[in-house]
């Protein structure tokens, strides 16, 4: 999935809900104005959230009939993605800064400032740390959880798009012609994983052993790549 800067559109995205076997649409909310850049359920499943790409409404709750539960209001900045920590205590949204929001009451409990712009946001295993991506100041960010406070910075060299957490707990970076390993705690690089392209956001298969990722620069050669994690 080729990752761009989302596109805000005065017009309201409608999202839909299918089944699985057969395919079919059981389903729709208004998900606020702006195309819907992620979209995730609750930890107990009774709620879904998107977040779309617009300054208002950008984090929309329904139940699971649908009905609007919590609507964000303007955080005058347009959203650029969202996660639900692996705990499901919190919900983390990208809006110019990043947003840290209590699951259970959806209060809006801290901004974080993460560089210019941040894109991408991946959490840690035990969700203790998030991990914010600012292409722009090219930096990557440790935000800690518990303090919602900066704690550490790591450069990251040239163009990069996405932060991902694997299984094994490593934090992946992908960037120009590099996969960058980074261990969670002390936020320092432990290896590269070199390629020739500019990788978008690493996908992991269940068991942890290879991660996926296309190439948003395919003339380089490849449309898309497997790495297997034991060796690479």
């Amino acid at each position: 999935m080729i990752r761009r800067p989302p596109r805000p559109t005065p017009f309201p995205s409608t999202t839909l809900f299918r089944s699985g076997d057969p395919l079919a649409a059981v389903g729709a909310y208004d998900s606020g104005p702006g195309p819907v850049t992620s979209i995730f359920p609750g930890a107990s499943g009774a709620y879904f959230y998107t977040v779309a790409a617009s300054a208002t409404d950008a984090l929309v709750a329904v139940d699971q009939s649908f009905s609007s539960v919590f609507r964000s209001g303007a955080w005058n900045a347009v959203a650029r993605g969202g996660v639900l920590t692996p705990d499901g205590k919190l919900i983390l949204v990208l809006a110019n800064s990043l947003h840290i929001i209590d699951a259970a009451t959806n209060t809006d409990l801290a901004q974080v400032i993460t560089g210019n712009d941040p894109n991408d946001v991946a959490v840690s295993i035990n969700s203790r740390y998030a991990f914010v991506l600012s292409p722009n100041s090219r930096l990557l960010y440790q935000v800690d959880l518990t303090t919602y406070a900066v704690t550490k910075t790591l450069q990251i060299p040239g163009q990069s798009t996405a932060v991902a957490v694997g299984s094994d707990a490593n934090v992946y970076v992908s960037g120009t012609n590099r996969i960058y390993v980074i261990d969670p705690v002390t936020l320092t690089k432990t290896a590269e994983i070199a390629l020739n392209g500019l990788p978008n956001k690493l996908y992991f298969t269940p068991d942890g052993h290879y991660a996926v990722a296309t190439n948003q620069t395919p003339i380089t050669g490849a449309s898309a790549w497997v790495f297997d994690l034991a060796t690479d």
